[in-house]
């Protein structure tokens, strides 16, 4: 079969991915927020969110979500933050346990949800990777 000359785009994927984004505060939709359990046995979601607006539309971000209720309140602080700002009804004044259990009710219900998320980046294993710092609400 010829070989052509067509520029498919490819080439960042095919070299390993795309380069990490700039650090900003980017629209986003939430697309995914998978239950998963880390290695250490801590209950979260890998959270999936991707772009809806700008230069960088339809780029997919990531972070883990904790939803464990052996952890600190503090440590579910991204988790909060994104409740928040997609303004998803969560009753107030629940035990730890009970808000976890809640998070789990409410999970279907955000995604497809709008918000704001702030993106740093960080070093990790010699690659620059995106970092969603925190969520905000659209207004």
């Amino acid at each position: 079969m010829p070989e052509t000359d067509v520029d498919m785009g490819w080439d960042d994927i095919l070299e390993g991915g795309f380069s990490a984004l700039p650090p900003d505060t980017y629209i986003v939709r939430v697309s995914g927020l998978e239950p998963t359990t880390a290695s250490t046995g801590t209950q979260m979601w890998n959270g999936d969110f991707v772009i809806i607006e700008g230069e960088y539309e339809e780029r997919h971000l990531w972070t883990n979500l904790m939803v464990d209720a052996k952890l600190s309140p503090g440590a579910m602080m991204k988790t909060k933050g994104l409740i928040s700002a997609t303004k998803t009804k969560f009753p107030k004044g629940l035990t730890l346990q009970e808000a976890v259990d809640k998070l789990n009710e409410v999970r279907a219900d955000m995604i497809g949800a709008e918000c704001l998320a702030v993106v740093g980046q960080r070093e990790y294993q010699g690659d620059v990777r995106n970092e969603i710092k925190r969520f905000m609400p659209l207004d």
